[in-house]
C-alpha cells in the first residue's frame, strides 16, 4: 500500500468546520475506518460524517480515497485522528491531531454594520459604525465634528469567538430638500504580532420614506386553467422600493432544469403568470423592499379548473339571450312579409296600444339584456 496524506496538525477555533484526508492505493481495494483517541468513530447528525470512494487507476491497483467531515467542532473534538486502511493481505494507519481551540487567536477586524443609514424625512436618526475582530478592534471616527462625538455612545459584546464595538451617535432631524450629502468616516483597527489592521467605511445618510402600497392588483384575480394573469403591484417611497414576489411565502420565480419560469417579473413590479396551473390557485405576495422597511401585499389569484367563471358565464348568458331574440324577430318579420304578400291585413295590438309582435319581442330582450347586466 502506499499513503498519500502525511501525518497533519489542525488547530481550529470552537464551531469551526474541519476535515482529514486518507488516501491509498492497493489491490484488492481497502476498507476505511476511522478512530478518535484510540475509540472508532460512529456517524453523528450535523457533527461527524465522512464519504469513501474508490477508483480504478494504471496497472490494475485502485484508489481509495476517504474524508472524515466535522462540522461545528467543540473543544472535545481535540484528539488524535487515525485512519486504518485493510484487505484481506495487510493493516496500515495514519494519524493526525487536532486542536480546538475555545479562544480565536486572530481574526482581523471587519464591519459588521452597514455603510448606509437612512432617516424618515423630517426625523431624527442614529448613526451606527460596528466592528467584529480578535483581539478586540479599536472603532473611531475620523473628521467627526466635536457636538456628535460628545452625544454619542459605545457598547461591547462577543459574537462567536470575537469582539464587537460598536459607536452611535443621534443625527437629525434631516429633511429631503436639503441640499448636499451627509457622510460619516469610521475607522476599525486590531493587532496581531505587532502588524496592524486597519479598515475605513464611510457611512452615508439617506433621507426618505419607507415603501408603501400605492396602487395595483384588485385583492382577488380569477384566470382560467392554461390562461395568463396580470397581478400588479406598485410602491412608492424614497428610495425606490424594489419589487419581489412570493407564493405561498416561497419566493419567485421558480426556475425548472432547463432555466424557464411561469412566473415573469415585469420592469414595472407586475407579476405575469404565463400559464396559471392548480398550484397558483392560492395566495401570492408582492413586498416592496427599501433601506427603511419591507411592505407586503397580498393578491389571491383563483384558477377556474373546468368550471366556468362568472364573468365568461354572465357573457355567454347575454349572447344566448341576444340570438334568440335574433331568431324570434327574423321569423316574426318573414311571418308578416308572408301575410303582406297573400294582401291579408293583419294588425295585431295590445289593448290598444299599437305595439305589434315584433315590438313586444324587442321590449323583452332589452329587459332581459338589462337584467343580465346588472346581475
Amino acid at each position: 500500500k502506499q499513503w498519500y496524506q502525511r501525518r497533519v496538525a489542525i488547530t481550529a477555533g470552537k464551531q469551526d468546520n474541519f476535515e482529514l484526508k486518507c488516501e491509498v492505493t492497493s489491490n484488492p481495494p481497502v476498507t476505511i475506518e476511522w478512530f478518535a483517541d484510540g475509540q472508532k468513530l460512529v456517524r453523528q447528525n450535523n457533527h461527524v460524517d465522512w464519504g469513501t470512494t474508490i477508483d480504478k487507476i494504471d496497472g490494475g491497483e485502485f484508489a481509495t480515497k476517504s474524508t472524515l467531515y466535522v462540522t461545528k467542532s467543540v473543544v472535545d473534538d481535540t484528539g488524535l485522528y487515525q485512519c486504518f486502511a485493510f484487505n484481506q493481505h495487510q493493516t496500515a494507519m495514519t494519524s493526525g491531531s487536532v486542536f480546538i481551540s475555545s479562544v480565536l487567536e486572530f481574526e482581523e477586524a471587519h464591519f459588521i454594520t452597514s455603510d448606509k443609514m437612512y432617516v424618515e424625512d423630517g426625523n431624527e436618526g442614529f448613526v451606527k459604525c460596528g466592528a467584529q475582530g480578535s483581539p478586540k478592534p479599536q472603532v473611531q471616527w475620523v473628521g467627526l465634528d466635536r457636538k456628535y462625538t460628545n452625544t454619542g455612545s459605545t457598547s461591547e459584546g462577543t459574537k462567536g469567538l470575537s469582539s464587537t464595538v460598536e459607536l452611535s451617535f443621534p443625527i437629525g432631524p434631516l429633511f429631503l430638500n436639503e441640499s448636499g450629502k451627509h457622510v460619516f468616516t469610521c475607522l476599525a483597527s486590531n493587532q496581531h504580532r505587532g502588524v496592524e489592521y486597519s479598515k475605513i467605511r464611510e457611512i452615508e445618510g439617506i433621507v426618505g420614506y419607507p415603501a408603501q402600497w400605492v396602487n395595483g392588483t384588485w385583492p382577488v384575480v380569477e384566470t382560467a386553467k392554461g390562461e395568463s394573469a396580470v397581478l400588479a403591484c406598485q410602491f412608492s417611497g424614497i428610495p425606490k422600493p424594489v419589487v419581489s414576489w412570493k407564493r405561498n411565502g416561497v419566493s419567485l420565480p421558480i426556475v425548472d432544469d432547463k432555466g424557464n419560469s411561469n412566473h415573469v417579473l415585469q420592469k414595472d413590479g407586475a407579476l405575469l403568470v404565463a400559464s396559471a396551473a392548480n398550484s397558483d390557485h392560492t395566495m401570492f405576495t408582492c413586498v416592496g423592499t427599501n433601506g427603511f422597511n419591507s411592505a407586503p401585499k397580498d393578491i389571491q389569484l383563483i384558477v377556474a379548473s373546468g368550471v366556468m367563471s362568472v364573468a365568461a358565464a354572465s357573457g355567454l348568458g347575454i349572447g344566448i339571450i341576444l340570438l334568440i331574440c335574433f331568431i324570434l324577430l327574423i321569423m316574426i318579420l318573414l311571418y308578416r312579409y308572408q301575410r303582406r304578400k297573400k294582401k291579408v291585413d293583419v294588425a295585431v295590438s295590445h289593448n290598444g296600444n299599437g305595439i305589434d309582435s315584433g315590438g313586444l319581442l324587442l321590449v323583452y330582450c332589452y329587459f332581459q339584456l338589462d337584467n343580465s347586466s346588472s346581475d
